[in-house]
């Protein structure tokens, strides 16, 4: 054993994934087959070390590269500290684009877009970030909306969706610069075998993955079969060519009152399409209906109730309408209280906990479908 790193416990109690020596120096070495690193790499950290993702991104790429690494030191410096370290490859979860993207629109004139400023004029936005020397953008840990995913692209930092967890050293699959398909986390990586069970479930297979959990045997047992193949709890489909898909989480999935089943992140990324919808979460098990909770960006927190529902009504109607019966919303609730790691809604890598979401308000999810409004605003501006 090499070290020992912690799953997020979105769903349950963070598990000890035992990782081994073998394991750190084989993927390390067939990262660099993919994509070399250059002699000038400079990184950014954020997010906890003891991650698996900045284990991978950041500790272990500036080990293999002779990189620098710039360290934040709080969230509220962010930005800030971003645009003084100016990574050459940078790593972000779905929640970091999002508001970067954000940010970039409120410093846009009415009716311009980002294809009507130009090189130059897209060349600063960047720098404004600190990723205007940054050559590979990713995003991973959650799916990432494909709208957010475009418009970075519009901008000129292709964002490439990679595919991992812990206990495969999160070294499975990612889009690569020339080969980026929106929507996919990219092909398989080299010494990764992938194949999706009868259940649809991704299942991996590679030389890095865990030794098992620690102190957990029957757990490890769970999820790591008798032919080394990972069941990794992830939904996913392979296309023709061996680009990856991720559908959904096993564990994700709720069963509402009428007992059917509903897979939320589908529905969660199209509420995320939304320019005032910074975060959503789809919950409703054992209510009649789902029900969407939304934590509005910034600019829109102020927003009366009555301008909300011009805003989210058309959105609630629009998601619906490319939903089955059994998955549309009945209702849309906006949150004024904002999700974050210190209320212990969002993990250290700034996911959603479900079951702490569904704790805190299951119970005025069924308050609000016993009332007719379809948009219902909770609590009070900040």
């Amino acid at each position: 054993v090499w070290t020992l790193v912690y799953t997020s416990g979105t769903t349950g109690d963070p598990k000890g994934v035992m990782l081994s020596f073998g394991a750190a120096t084989r993927i390390t070495t067939l990262v660099q087959t993919v994509l070399p690193y250059r002699s000038d790499e400079h990184f950014f950290s954020y997010l906890p070390l003891a991650h698996i993702f900045e284990r991978g991104s950041v500790a272990g790429a500036a080990l293999a590269s002779g990189g620098c690494i710039h360290f934040m030191d709080s969230l509220e410096r962010f930005a800030g500290q971003l645009r003084t370290a100016r990574p050459t490859r940078f790593c972000a979860v779905p929640l970091i684009w999002q508001r970067m993207q954000s940010d970039i629109q409120k410093q846009l004139p009415a009716g311009v877009g980002i294809t009507q400023l130009g090189d130059a004029g897209r060349q600063a936005l960047l720098k404004g970030l600190g990723l205007d020397r940054c050559y590979f953008a990713v995003s991973g840990a959650a799916p990432c909306p494909t709208s957010v995913l475009a418009f970075f692209e519009s901008l000129g930092l292709p964002i490439h969706q990679g595919y991992g967890m812990t206990e495969n050293f999160a070294y499975v699959s990612c889009n690569l610069p020339g080969a980026n398909r929106l929507g996919s986390v990219g092909k398989a990586f080299p010494g990764v075998e992938v194949r999706i069970s009868d259940e649809g479930e991704i299942l991996t297979r590679h030389c890095g993955q865990m030794l098992g959990y620690f102190h957990e045997p029957e757990k490890s047992a769970q999820v790591l079969d008798a032919e080394g193949w990972l069941h990794t709890g992830d939904l996913g489909a392979l296309d023709a060519e061996g680009y990856l898909s991720i559908t959904g989480r096993i564990k994700d999935q709720f069963k509402t009152a009428k007992g059917l089943f509903v897979m939320p992140i589908p529905i969660e990324n199209a509420l995320l399409a939304h320019p005032a919808v910074a975060a959503a979460c789809v919950i409703g098990s054992g209510l009649k209906a789902p029900v969407a909770l939304v934590n509005l960006h910034p600019q829109h927190q102020a927003l009366t109730l009555e301008q909300l529902k011009e805003q989210l009504l058309p959105l609630l109607q629009q998601v619906n309408a490319a939903l089955g019966a059994a998955e549309q919303l009945a209702r849309l609730i906006v949150i004024r209280e904002t999700w974050s790691i210190d209320n212990q809604l969002l993990t250290p890598t700034l996911k959603i906990r479900r079951n702490a979401m569904d704790a805190r308000y299951g119970a005025l999810a069924a308050a609000a479908l016993a009332q007719p409004e379809a948009v219902v605003l909770h609590g009070v501006p900040p």
